[in-house]
């Protein structure tokens, strides 16, 4: 059945969308596959660019992530970048195209510039027209943070699955082999860009805690700071359990050390909401998590033992219990991470915001 076309409030269809980022240069494809289930529901769907929003028809400015403002070693640079996102705001807004912002995190990890990005949230929160929550566990902390977005429309859109995203061909043998994994090995497994708040050696540690002669661990992804993979290199060792591949990962190497895993770890200090785990559950991996942010929501929607959580410091036992919780079989239902009815939340959102004039 074709969707109907999503019209605005004058009557005119479809809505066009800005989405910022969309396709290019975005490692994540969170992005495209949200856009994709929008453009089903009848929108256009466009990458944002200053000439499209100032020259062109836009009804919808979508930001996933706009602390990418400021992303620059350089102050100066940050500054000028900050300056001119700031009037490309203004002028969004002169022009009624709804400024929407999908929380993703509540302020940057990386945090190179916390005046620049204080100010950002200071300017950006009150001139936004709504806010997409990839969870209703998003909702408190969001308040909390930026006060003003307390009243602003907002919508609950889950963070869609990845089932048939990244190439999944290779076997669970032919996936340990690679590693020289053998076939009854306990395997854990943190698969993603490494950063210092992911705790990538606490994981390391807590294997390394463990006097198990079939634990194995597979640390794959970018270190994105060359002397935290030296780190991680001296925490492991020469322990002959774990291996660690700190290239990166392009899409269809991603399937290896999942298929090899028997349970991925994400030890992460912080986390709201995560596509890592969700990654991991759309190739029926088990995942261990932190208590915190959203992960109580997936696990309620994924079940015990897929989603399974600990507190505090990730630590040996807690491992240990989560891998003896491993199912032995099966994949967990992710029916409610559909990206249609995922898509049909946003564009209906969208539809809602124009109809309302923007707020203005």
């Amino acid at each position: 059945m074709t969707a109907e076309p999503t019209v605005d409030s004058s009557g005119q269809s479809p809505l066009t969308l800005l989405s910022w980022p969309y396709r290019r240069g975005v490692m994540n494809p969170y992005t495209e596959r949200m856009g994709r289930a929008v453009a089903e529901r009848g929108m256009d769907v466009a990458e944002f660019s200053p000439w499209r929003l100032l020259a062109g028809r836009a009804d919808v400015w979508h930001m996933h992530w706009p602390e990418g403002a400021v992303r620059s070693r350089n102050p100066a640079v940050a500054a000028l970048r900050l300056g001119a996102f700031a009037l490309l705001v203004l002028a969004a807004r002169a022009r009624g195209v709804a400024c929407v912002w999908t929380v993703h995190n509540l302020q940057g990890h990386d945090r190179t510039h916390p005046r620049l990005e204080e100010w950002l949230w200071r300017f950006l929160v009150p001139r936004l027209d709504g806010v997409v929550l990839l969870s209703q566990a998003t909702e408190a902390p969001l308040w909390r943070r930026h006060p003003a977005s307390r009243r602003l429309p907002s919508r609950v859109v889950p963070h869609g699955h990845f089932r048939g995203v990244y190439p999944n061909t290779i076997g669970r043998d032919a996936a340990r082999a690679r590693y020289g994994f053998g076939p009854r090995d306990r395997v854990a497994a943190f698969v993603g860009r490494i950063r210092p708040y992911k705790n990538v050696d606490q994981l390391i540690a807590a294997v390394r805690g463990l006097d198990d002669p079939d634990l194995r661990l597979v640390v794959a992804g970018h270190a994105d700071d060359p002397a935290l993979g030296d780190r991680l290199r001296a925490l492991a060792g020469d322990d002959p359990r774990i291996r660690l591949d700190l290239g990166f990962l392009p899409d269809d190497a991603m399937q290896v050390p999942l298929n090899a895993a028997d349970l991925v770890v994400l030890p992460y200090q912080d986390i709201l909401n995560s596509g890592a785990a969700i990654l991991a559950l759309s190739f029926g991996r088990p995942v261990l998590v932190p208590g915190l942010g959203a992960m109580g929501e997936l696990r309620a929607m994924a079940g015990h033992p897929w989603v399974q959580c600990f507190d505090g410091p990730l630590t040996a036992g807690a491992l240990e219990r989560a891998l003896a919780a491993v199912p032995a079989r099966g994949d967990p239902d992710l029916t409610p991470l559909d990206w249609s009815e995922s898509g049909r939340r946003l564009a209906d959102f969208y539809a809602s915001l124009c109809r309302r004039g923007a707020g203005r």
